[in-house]
C-alpha cells in the first residue's frame, strides 16, 4: 500500500498548476487532450468571493430551461482557492449537504461513501451550460482523462437544500480508497437543530448566514 504522501507524489507528475484568469491556480492534466477547454473568469460579479459558506445567490432563471445541479464540498465552493474555475455563470448557489463521509487530503478534501451529512455548495445551472461545466469539472477533479486514471469519479447523489427541497446532483467521491483508508474520516464540527455536519475545511461555516 502507498503511503498518503507517495500517491500526492505520483499524482503530482500527472498534473501542473497553472494560473486562470483571476491570478488562481488550477490542475490541468499534462497528457494531450482533443482539445483545450478554457476556464474564463466569471463575467459578471456574482457575489461569489467570500467566506466559504454563505447565504444563496440567486440569478432569476429562464422559466422555460431546466437545471441541473452539482454539488461541491471543497476547493470549487465560494471563497476556496478554485471557485473561479467554473467556466459558466451559475443560476443560483445555496448551502446543502449529502450523505458521505469526508477526509482530509491536505490541499483538498475526498468524499467517499459514508452516512455523515457532509456540507457543501449546491449550483445550479441551466441544461445547455451543464455539457462545458462538467467537462471542465472533469479535467479539475483528474476525471475521464484519457491516458490516465481517476482520481474522483463523477456520480449523481441525492442532495438536501437548507429550504429541505431534495433533488439529484452530479458530485465526486474519491476514487483511491487505499489511500482513504489510512485516515479518519473528517470529524463533525458543527451541529444545526440538533443534527451534527462534516465539513471541509472544518470548522468554516458560519451558520448565522446559511440558517
Amino acid at each position: 500500500m502507498k503511503s498518503l504522501s507517495t500517491q500526492a507524489t505520483a499524482r503530482s507528475k500527472h498534473v501542473s498548476a497553472e494560473p486562470a484568469q483571476g491570478g488562481l491556480l488550477r490542475r490541468v492534466p499534462l497528457a494531450p487532450l482533443d482539445h483545450e477547454l478554457a476556464l474564463p473568469h466569471p463575467s459578471e460579479d456574482l457575489g461569489l468571493s467570500g467566506s466559504t459558506m454563505r447565504p444563496p445567490v440567486q440569478i432569476k432563471p429562464d422559466a422555460s430551461t431546466e437545471l441541473e445541479h452539482v454539488f461541491v464540498y471543497g476547493t470549487l465552493k465560494r471563497g476556496q482557492c478554485r471557485e473561479y474555475c467554473w467556466p459558466s455563470p451559475p443560476v443560483s448557489v445555496q448551502p446543502a449537504w449529502t450523505l458521505g463521509s469526508l477526509f482530509d487530503l491536505g490541499p483538498y478534501p475526498g468524499l467517499l461513501v459514508g452516512s455523515d451529512r457532509v456540507l457543501g455548495e449546491l449550483w445550479s445551472f441551466h441544461t445547455d451550460d451543464m455539457r462545458i461545466v462538467l467537462a471542465v469539472l472533469d479535467r479539475i477533479e483528474g476525471t475521464n482523462q484519457v491516458g490516465e486514471i481517476n482520481e474522483y469519479e463523477r456520480v449523481r447523489v441525492a442532495v438536501t437544500c437548507w429550504n429541505q427541497a431534495e433533488l439529484l446532483a452530479s458530485t465526486y467521491r474519491y476514487a483511491d480508497h487505499s489511500v482513504a483508508r489510512q485516515l479518519a474520516p473528517v470529524r463533525p464540527s458543527c451541529c444545526v437543530d440538533g443534527q451534527a455536519y462534516v465539513q471541509w475545511p472544518s470548522g468554516s461555516t458560519n451558520f448565522a448566514d446559511t440558517h
